[in-house]
């Protein structure tokens, strides 16, 4: 996860560098507000919003029954 870099392809190898797997890619980009990642046993979902709230409340809407949200950030 890497966010507040100036350009996305600078924010894309920074998340890929604090990887550490090789398998990693980039799923979710955004700019101007706020995205948030949710994990459960069976799926994980990302999702952007206008709000910390917002963002985590479709990432969780996404990802389905017992996911919790595990990250977040927002910029501007």
């Amino acid at each position: 996860m890497s966010y507040d870099l100036s350009r996305a392809r600078d924010a894309s190898v920074e998340a890929l560098k604090q990887c550490a797997d090789r398998q990693c890619e980039v799923i979710h980009k955004f700019k101007n507000g706020c995205a948030a990642l949710a994990d459960g046993p069976k799926a994980a979902a990302t999702a952007s919003g206008a709000t910390r709230d917002e963002a985590e409340t479709k990432a969780l809407k996404r990802c389905g029954a017992n996911c919790k949200p595990i990250a977040w950030a927002c910029t501007r």
